[in-house]
């Protein structure tokens, strides 16, 4: 008889298949709910002519940027290159760039900030999203500048551009995807690569968490780390992290529980709309948190994505200058 707990969870061997280069086919996942691309050459090819294109320009003029959510394993599909230039001032710049290069610039619907600014492309089918500020959907998940003073060179798809260190890489991508509401593959696969291949802070990792009341969505990927991960010494880290989450968080207990039942079915997993509703109304009644965050906002940004799905308005139609 085969001991049951020895076996591969779902989890387990899709990533173990994905970073192992498994065809697409034989993964048993939608590519499209995953974030993965069956003509995966040909589209990595673009977006990194895309981003080594733009990063060169901003390198260039000076600009002070991070090039974040770039996800280095097999079959990825990335329809985004995706900035945070927290100066207004490079902002603007950045903008004047992208225009010059053809580029379409629109103001997203459900962000606050009118500098949330996505640039759509002429010639082929990646678009620049610009960030202003280290927030999704108006939450805040950093401090200003942090994420910024925290950057460094690192190689991507064949060129090199500023990145988050790894360990603000698996924070960003953990905070990115709980406030999007689902976890892909590839998010997942890029993440549990993080925390085999290096030695990663996980005091920093647990006070940004705690700072911006996220401990749950860090909490997920823990999980997701603890069923693949096989170095010894992170698993103990990793395992460490996640029994001090569950034992001062109850919010990310709720989370947990629903991993437990969802990990079962495989990717993508998909949070709860009330699983969302209930982390959104306990932040709001976490009054400190507004000295970080305002919680309204967030709530707004939520309302504002679900009302207008990704619409846009021309710069223009907003009232901003290049």
């Amino acid at each position: 008889m085969k001991d049951f707990d020895s076996q591969p969870s779902i989890i387990d061997a899709s990533v173990a298949g994905l970073l192992s280069e498994v065809p697409l086919h034989n993964l048993n996942v939608n590519p499209q709910k995953n974030r993965l691309s069956v003509s995966f050459h040909e589209h990595i090819r673009n977006w990194a002519e895309t981003a080594e294109n733009v990063t060169l320009s901003l390198d260039s003029l000076g600009i002070k940027y991070v090039l974040m959510k770039v996800f280095l394993v097999p079959n990825v599909r990335m329809d985004d290159v995706d900035l945070l230039v927290e100066n207004e001032k490079d902002v603007h710049d950045a903008l004047n760039m992208l225009r010059q290069k053809g580029y379409s610039l629109y103001s997203d619907r459900y962000s606050l900030n009118p500098l949330k600014i996505t640039a759509m492309p002429n010639k082929n089918n990646i678009q620049v999203d610009i960030y202003p500020e280290a927030t999704w959907f108006n939450m805040r998940y950093a401090p200003t500048f942090f994420i910024s003073s925290n950057r460094i060179k690192r190689d991507a798809w064949g060129f090199q551009a500023y990145m988050p260190n790894p360990s603000l890489d698996v924070y960003i991508v953990a905070t990115h995807s709980y406030n999007h509401g689902f976890i892909s593959l590839a998010e997942a696969a890029h993440v549990v690569r993080l925390m085999s291949e290096h030695n990663l802070n996980w005091d920093l990792l647990k006070d940004l968490a705690d700072s911006y009341e996220l401990n749950h969505a860090l909490l997920i990927y823990l999980k997701i780390a603890q069923l693949c991960v096989k170095e010894r010494k992170n698993q103990a880290e990793i395992s460490t992290l996640i029994n001090e989450v569950l034992q001062k968080d109850s919010l990310s207990r709720f989370y947990s529980e629903w991993f437990d039942r969802a990990s079962k079915r495989g990717f993508p997993l998909k949070i709860p709309l009330k699983l969302r509703m209930l982390s959104a109304s306990v932040r709001l009644f976490r009054p400190y948190l507004n000295s970080y965050t305002k919680v309204y906002d967030e709530i707004l940004g939520y309302g504002l994505a679900f009302l207008y799905r990704g619409d846009r308005r021309s710069l223009k139609s907003r009232g901003l200058k290049s």
